[in-house]
């Protein structure tokens, strides 16, 4: 009876030991906004974990999410960590104090909270500085088709087009790796890329599986935001004369999944399906001359 006692007093003392080095904690972009202002609340773990449950966000229209972003990594000893984070984002809709409860999740079959926040709202938040557009719901059934307002600058940094170069000086006739990289937030329905981007005064040369088929998706840090990340398209190019060269943007057109105002756990149906064209920007390349012997 001694050993069992023996045994099971430092299991006990370890779990909650254990336990307390996993931290669920809730976070807001701004905690004073405008009437009509956007911001972000993240939910993050830093543990596997399953069944979020997010806090009643009634007192808020919830323009997006939340998204759940996972990031995985398994040391040299083989020891698996977790980073999770559940993202929405919202809208004040009335002037006031409002808490934003504790949201809860399960880790190791044992319930845990976050922290809650508080948002204070005055005033109203000028409109002219969000741009809107109206995309085509086309959910809206038997029904006249309806149109649900989107923000565009929220939206651009949702999902975007990232074009990466293994160099921006370079002399004529030296190979340049041209690197397109589609970063996302939202659930992508399907996804077109425009024609090749133009390459007027470069010299294109092959690279297999340009394309990106079969390439892994991937998970990047951006301004603090995890985004997922595929290689969509990759080029070599080589200048063809000395100057400062432009390549031109690379397009895609896509149909976004996004979860519709006020819903949380979605089940099939309850999104707007988003056309949306993607756009990288261009890239200047210098291109130096060739020394004359």
């Amino acid at each position: 009876m001694k050993k069992a006692f023996g045994i099971l007093v430092p299991l006990i003392l370890w779990a909650p030991l254990l336990f307390a080095q996993v931290k669920f904690t809730a976070t807001a972009s701004k905690t004073s906004v405008g009437v009509g202002e956007r911001f972000e609340v993240n939910f993050h773990i830093n543990a596997n974990a399953d069944k979020f449950t997010p806090p009643d966000l009634r007192a808020f229209q919830v323009l997006y999410g939340p998204n759940t972003s996972i990031n995985q990594v398994v040391n040299n000893n083989g020891d698996t960590t977790f980073d999770i984070t559940y993202s929405c984002i919202l809208v004040a809709k009335k002037e006031g104090t409002f808490d934003i409860d504790a949201a809860a999740i399960l880790v190791n079959a044992q319930n845990l909270l976050s922290n809650s926040l508080k948002i204070n709202v005055k005033g109203q938040f000028p409109t002219g500085q969000q741009q809107q557009f109206n995309v085509t719901d086309p959910f809206a059934a038997e029904d006249s088709l309806q149109s649900t307002p989107v923000d565009a600058t929220t939206l651009s940094k949702l999902i975007f087009i990232r074009a990466e170069t293994d160099k921006t000086h370079a002399y004529v006739g030296e190979q340049i790796k041209v690197t397109y990289k589609l970063y996302t937030r939202v659930n992508i329905t399907s996804g077109q890329l425009g024609k090749a981007p133009a390459l007027k005064g470069f010299r294109n040369h092959d690279v297999a599986n340009s394309n990106g088929q079969n390439n892994p998706l991937t998970t990047e840090n951006v301004n603090g935001m995890q985004y997922k990340v595929i290689m969509i398209k990759q080029l070599m190019v080589s200048p063809e004369h000395a100057g400062d060269l432009t390549i031109a943007p690379l397009t895609m057109a896509t149909i976004l999944q996004i979860p519709k105002k006020g819903t949380f756990d979605n089940p099939s149906g309850n999104y707007h399906q988003l056309k949306y064209e993607l756009k990288s920007a261009p890239v200047i390349i210098h291109a130096i001359a060739l020394r004359s012997k």
